[in-house]
């Protein structure tokens, strides 16, 4: 966030040409990072360091980590053929987990 001493200072304007396609990823990274598109571009090109996580990323990798605790209670519990599904979820819940850590 920028404080109102660095707001002042930002009086001039560049323009980029991208591409649509382009644009939808820098829109889509703008959001993840809890950023407008200019403020994702000026950290970006100062070499700032941007948000990791927004909050509601933060949110959903704690959900899948209390869903993984879940299922892995249930595996202690389950019986053979209960036993091959949740091994199935908590594999699919730990590849969602690490995509979300990725972006």
């Amino acid at each position: 966030m920028l404080r109102m001493s660095e707001t002042r200072r930002l009086t001039e304007s560049a323009t980029v040409r991208v591409s649509s396609d382009e644009l939808l990823v820098i829109r889509e990274k703008a959001a993840r990072a809890g950023l407008s598109i200019a403020g994702y571009f000026r950290a970006s090109a100062l070499e700032r360091r941007a948000p990791t996580h927004a909050p509601e990323l933060l949110r959903a990798l704690a959900d899948i980590g209390r869903l993984c605790g879940l299922l892995q209670t249930a595996l202690r519990t389950a019986d053979d053929t209960l036993r091959t599904h949740v091994t199935d979820a908590l594999a699919a819940a730990r590849a969602v987990a690490e995509e979300l850590r990725r972006r």
